[in-house]
């Protein structure tokens, strides 16, 4: 709105009044000059910062000059929104509509090909409004912190079909309870004289528990009693021998048909024997030099000793393997050997 112009006009017969100017005259901008909107929702946006002209445009207004606001240079700032910078005619404006493009985080990822001959690996971006803190796929998982940004890549490695990681962990604490459950119900059922027959931590503490029964009721051992504890020792490895898979077709279609290689179910293979433990700790020269002959009818392990190569030595090589999404010790993620993060 303008301001009022006071110019003295006198009556006349011969007097022909002359166009009011409005050089002088000055318009008051205000925050309510604009009606800032998002561009996707259309919702008004409140918020905001304005300058006019270089001006900073707070509740008081600030007033231009017609001639200033013919060609006002515009620049508004609202969160969450990328900046406007324009020019507006806002002389002959009564309130300018802004619409402002919303900012979204950008998130690259990268996943894995089951073969090196299938071509590079898959790559997408996501944009979103909110802050991504886990995996986008179901049946893969983050090998690495997610990071933000248009130059940074999310490494993705697989972990099963149809279920997460947090679907994995509930099953494995379900199973830990279970287990408690029984375990404690059996020591119900076992009877006081029994409780040295009950599961117990470890070892150590079985041997612990049968001495304390042997020192308490002494008199009453005798040799002949103490004979069937003979028997019983010797039957646990006859039992591992005759478990031993020496089938070698079958301890590959084991590295081929799992995605994760378990410490337990590798041993009990008599080909794989031996090769949780240099995967487990690096080496090398045995991977590539001993493993990788004597599995070469493996592709998933022919991928391992690929990378491995590209690594040179120890150091490069636990650079060149993304680090698995597991804890467990006795648990390799086969995907995190295969997925080469950056050479």
């Amino acid at each position: 709105m303008y301001g009022n112009v006071d110019e003295e006009v006198v009556d006349s017969h011969d007097f022909t009044p002359q166009p009011v100017a409005t050089a002088d005259s000055h318009k008051l901008i205000t925050p309510k000059s604009f009606y800032i909107t998002s561009q996707v929702t259309r919702d008004e946006l409140r918020q905001c910062s304005i300058r006019v002209n270089g001006h900073d445009i707070t509740a008081e207004g600030h007033s231009f000059t017609p001639d200033e606001l013919h060609h006002a240079q515009v620049v508004i700032n609202c969160e969450g929104h990328f900046p406007f910078t324009g020019t507006i005619d806002m002389a002959s404006t009564t309130r300018a509509l802004v619409q402002m493009q919303e900012r979204r985080k950008i998130y690259r990822f990268e996943v894995p090909v089951i073969s090196s001959d299938l071509g590079a690996p898959i790559k997408f971006e996501i944009q979103s409004k909110k802050t991504l803190s886990e995996s986008p796929l179901e049946g893969y998982a983050l090998l690495d912190d997610m990071q933000e940004g248009p130059t940074r890549m999310n490494h993705l490695g697989f972990i099963g079909k149809g279920i997460s990681l947090t679907g994995k962990l509930i099953y494995v604490g379900i199973g830990l309870l279970a287990g408690i459950l029984l375990m404690w119900i059996c020591g119900k059922c076992s009877g006081p004289s029994e409780s040295h027959l009950a599961p117990a931590a470890t070892p150590a503490a079985d041997s612990a528990s049968a001495q304390q029964v042997t020192d308490k009721k002494a008199p009453e051992v005798t040799p002949a009693a103490a004979k069937p504890a003979a028997p019983a020792s010797t039957s646990a490895p006859k039992q591992a021998a005759t478990s031993l898979i020496t089938d070698n077709n079958k301890a590959i279609k084991y590295l081929e048909d799992n995605g994760n290689w378990q410490r337990e179910e590798m041993e009990k293979y008599a080909l794989l024997q031996g090769l949780f433990d240099d995967m487990n700790n690096y080496r090398v020269e045995k991977i590539v030099n001993t493993w990788g002959p004597k599995l070469a009818s493996s592709q998933a392990f022919a991928q391992v000793v690929t990378n491995v190569k590209q690594g040179a030595n120890k150091d490069k090589a636990k650079a060149n393997i993304a680090k698995a999404p597991f804890t467990d010790k006795n648990v390799i993620s086969v995907y995190g050997w295969r997925c080469k993060v950056d050479p």
